[in-house]
């Protein structure tokens, strides 16, 4: 069996009353309030060691590695490629990747890698971790976690499931789908037993998609897998989250409704400016990176020419900002933004 769409949203409007009272950025306004307890599920970070055999892959950009707890990140000494600063050049705003590396004293000084990407310059020998993937959990994790919550969920009982409106993958069905609405999201809604939990929204797609949001009938507990964030939220009763905490398949932490959302940069602290006069360990910030592969000729120039254009054009006619609105909201282009934002964080 897989997902049902839900004939209505109007049993799901309590949800979306109490993450409407709670706070942009912190766990009370993805998770509701009046559970017992909360608790956070981190996602894995993930370890890539380079060899002679994998280089190849690793330069296509087809492997990630091996999942990493984030308490092995905070005790490593292999550097982190995590996070991205925007810089503008020739006109173009891009992005470049971030570096963390454990000083002997045991602080983390962080570093701007000068090219646009780490896939360039790698070399055998080289060993670095990677971020938590956002939005979603891995499979083996989902499934995990989905043990532990049957355990706490009458097999009779069915379950909601939520899935963010905008993944460029859904379906027109999908799309059709009743949806609750928060503060700067909206969910598209469906009904099965809980045992599809781990199924993935965009079966057809390169990744596994989970739901966003799930919680059973009987609203004995409630996740909540945020679009940009690095855990996931379940809020319950004390035993259901005794028992999560204690699940060895999992890492998770006690959460409250008043903390801010959780990253891999909660562990990576404190983190100090690079010191004057320290010479690093040579790296991947210290490499030299192959000249710029985009060079800015008529083609870019026209690009950017037809581009603003087009923003003028929008701007002036109110029927094309409507529709330009609708695509946006469709997905269309968050799709292609995220199979970019995938190329430069694998």
């Amino acid at each position: 069996m897989s997902f049902q769409v839900a004939n209505s949203a109007v049993e799901a409007d309590w949800l979306s009353r109490a993450l409407g009272a709670g706070e942009w950025g912190h766990v009370s306004g993805i998770v509701p309030r009046g559970f017992e307890a909360y608790v956070a599920v981190r996602h894995p970070a993930w370890r890539c060691d380079c060899t002679e055999e994998n280089l190849p892959v690793l330069q296509s950009g087809h492997e990630r590695g091996r999942p990493v707890r984030w308490v092995e990140v905070a005790e490593s000494d292999v550097p982190v490629v995590y996070g991205f600063v925007l810089y503008t050049k020739r006109r173009i705003t891009r992005s470049r990747n971030t570096l963390y590396r454990r000083l002997k004293d045991g602080d983390w000084v962080v570093d701007e890698l000068p090219g646009v990407g780490l896939l360039p310059v790698l070399r055998p020998g080289d060993a670095w971790i990677t971020g938590p993937r956002k939005g979603s959990l891995e499979p083996d994790l989902a499934r995990t976690l989905q043990g532990v919550l049957a355990r706490a969920t009458e097999d009779s009982v069915p379950c909601w499931f939520g899935i963010w409106e905008g993944f460029g993958y859904l379906t027109e069905a999908q799309r059709a789908a009743p949806a609750v609405e928060a503060p700067g999201r909206r969910w598209h809604l469906f009904r099965a037993p809980l045992d599809q939990f781990e199924r993935s929204f965009g079966e057809d797609w390169f990744e596994h998609q989970t739901a966003n949001l799930a919680w059973p009938e009987n609203r004995s507990w409630c996740l909540a897998t945020e679009i940009d964030a690095e855990v996931t939220y379940v809020g319950g009763t004390k035993d259901l989250i005794s028992a999560i905490l204690d699940e060895p398949g999992l890492e998770a932490v006690p959460a409250r409704l008043d903390e801010r959302l959780a990253g891999l940069r909660d562990v990576l602290t404190p983190v100090v400016d690079q010191p004057a006069g320290v010479a690093l360990p040579p790296g991947f910030e210290s490499r030299e990176y192959p000249p710029d592969r985009n060079p800015l000729g008529w083609k870019r120039r026209l690009g950017i020419l037809m581009g603003w254009m087009y923003r003028l054009v929008v701007w002036l006619s109110p029927s094309l900002r409507k529709e330009h609105d609708e695509m946006l909201r469709s997905g269309l282009f968050v799709s292609t933004w995220g199979l970019k934002r995938r190329g430069k964080s694998d």
